[in-house]
């Protein structure tokens, strides 16, 4: 019996208003260091920023076109309300435009995945996808940094990226952690919501 694809499962069994509110809600509050400033009282929610892991979900999970200038306006938002905590806004420079490309790579990637299937292959294949999307990621939001920041003149290419490249192990580990996070969260929480279903019937 061919095996129904999980991640179209995933995408299909909750409801993508509760789907896109939840990941708007991670964006911001993971984004903006607003949980981190204001959450004093539980410590353990102050978690990385998760707006790759977001745009890779939404991908997956959600139909929606529109959705994508949502959460890029709060990414938007969400920095604006990190500059008013205190955050710098150093990294705010011409480049900054160059993320909007950078994060549309993370929702055609899970996009993509979407109907991928819970086999070897398919799990290697996603784990191939996303690999390569954070990379790509990576690259387009670091080198046009490099590129229109204006902050490093007389830095050679090779120079800012021997100093830069040691960051995205990191990078990729959260990314991971919060798709497979979400991933499995939303995997526990289908059968509990079904089951609710049916006992209404």
């Amino acid at each position: 019996m061919a095996m129904q694809s999980t991640l179209r499962s995933l995408r299909d069994s909750a409801t993508p208003l509760l789907l896109s509110f939840g990941l708007l809600i991670v964006l911001v509050g993971t984004r903006s260091q607003f949980v981190a400033e204001h959450l004093h009282f539980a410590p353990w929610l102050r978690a990385p920023d998760a707006t790759l892991a977001v745009f890779f979900l939404a991908g997956m999970w959600i139909r929606s076109i529109p959705l994508i200038g949502v959460l890029l306006a709060a990414s938007a938002l969400a920095d604006q309300l990190a500059f008013a905590n205190g955050v710098s806004d150093w990294c705010v420079t011409a480049a900054y435009a160059c993320l909007i490309p950078a994060y549309l790579v993370m929702w055609y990637s899970g996009r993509y995945c979407r109907d991928l299937s819970l086999t070897p292959k398919g799990i290697a294949k996603f784990a191939g996808v996303f690999l390569i999307a954070t990379w790509i990621e990576f690259v387009i939001s670091n080198h046009s940094f490099f590129l229109f920041s204006g902050y490093f003149p007389n830095m050679s290419t090779a120079e800012y990226w021997s100093k830069t490249i040691r960051y995205y192990p990191l990078y990729l580990e959260w990314a991971a952690i919060y798709v497979v996070a979400g991933m499995a969260i939303v995997s526990a929480i289908t059968p509990l919501r079904n089951y609710v279903r049916q006992q209404r019937r």
